[in-house]
């Protein structure tokens, strides 16, 4: 309620839960002072590729030794396949988590997408303030793997790229 007070409508907030279960507090709360309110989830949701995607990129913020985050987000980049991520992996195992391993990562396809990767976990990393700011900027970053990955059919694809 604070946020409106604020001036933020109702239509420009939203609340994230690992499970749909968890909202259920709060759903009876917004029902018992009549706000609206739509909920988004179920399997369908979650298990499309580009959620898992776009997932598996934010989780490594909170938890960069995230071994299948890193698999999942290392194979999007073109040039990454099984061995490279795997050796990667490990040099972020044997530097606890640092994101700086990316940053030593080069040749011409995979620096142009591990760079802007590198600079958005550096630049997140600390802080998690702006979240709106901060997961357009990584569907940004996606937006440009998208249009190498194509497991993800074209309908899907229009549709994701309109958020």
């Amino acid at each position: 309620m604070q946020k409106r007070e604020e001036g933020i409508p109702f239509q420009k907030m939203c609340v994230l839960f690992r499970a749909g279960w968890n909202s259920n507090q709060l759903e009876l709360v917004l029902a018992k002072r009549n706000i609206p309110f739509v909920k988004f989830g179920g399997k369908k949701f979650i298990e499309t590729a580009h959620i898992k995607d776009l997932l598996s990129l934010l989780r490594l913020l909170v938890n960069p030794l995230d071994s299948v985050s890193w698999i999942r987000t290392l194979k999007l980049i073109p040039g990454i396949g099984n061995a490279k991520a795997n050796s990667i992996l490990d040099k972020i195992r044997k530097s606890s988590g640092s994101f700086e391993v990316l940053s030593e990562e080069n040749g011409t396809t995979i620096d142009k997408y591990i760079s802007p990767l590198y600079h958005l976990y550096q630049k997140y990393k600390e802080t998690h303030s702006e979240v709106k700011k901060m997961v357009s900027e990584f569907i940004d970053y996606y937006r440009v793997l998208l249009e190498k990955i194509t497991m993800i059919p074209n309908e899907d694809r229009k549709t994701w790229m309109r958020f």
